[in-house]
């Protein structure tokens, strides 16, 4: 079972709440061969980091091996979110990046996330959706992030492109 008893009695009668958290982390694939990832062990490194700095407890990690355009090809991505959706915390990644593909997918699952009384932070971002500048940069950066990948995937295209006229094999073999 994942889930700790999450409330600890203080000195006065009533029980004090604690905050909590649930860490994520993912990976592409499991050999990287020179990319860009960081290991499934320093995502959640940087999320026990961030949860004892900031006075959280951590309920959960969850790691994920896995290449997909949408949450839903990704069951422990959707496993991290039901949880913290039903306990009403946090969900922690590394970087959006991890955690989304796209700006739409960001944004309908913060809205998600809202809607449950849950929130997100995202480390290597510095976005806490628990305040409204933090929910305005976490659209603005998810933006960002999608116009990336799609300048790189228009470069890749192009170049291949190229190479079709010119009789070269793709790889440069």
């Amino acid at each position: 079972n994942n889930i700790k008893n999450t409330k600890k009695s203080s000195n006065s009668s009533k029980n004090e709440e604690i905050k909590k958290v649930v860490l994520y982390a993912r990976i592409s694939r499991e050999k990287n061969h020179g990319g860009s990832d960081v290991s499934l062990d320093n995502q959640i490194a940087s999320g026990r980091n961030w949860a004892q700095l900031n006075g959280y407890e951590v309920i959960a990690e969850y790691r994920e091996v896995q290449s997909a355009k949408k949450v839903s090809n990704r069951p422990v991505f959707k496993k991290a979110l039901e949880l913290v959706k039903k306990e009403k915390c946090v969900l922690f990644l590394h970087s959006l990046s991890r955690g989304f593909r796209s700006t739409v997918n960001a944004i309908e699952t913060a809205s998600e996330l809202e809607k449950s009384g849950s929130d997100l932070v995202s480390w290597n971002d510095k976005i806490d959706t628990t305040t409204p500048m933090g929910r305005f940069f976490y659209t603005l950066l998810n933006a960002v992030n999608q116009l990336d990948r799609e300048q790189i995937s228009h470069r890749t295209k192009e170049a291949l492109d190229h190479k079709k006229t010119k009789t070269e094999k793709p790889g440069g073999r």
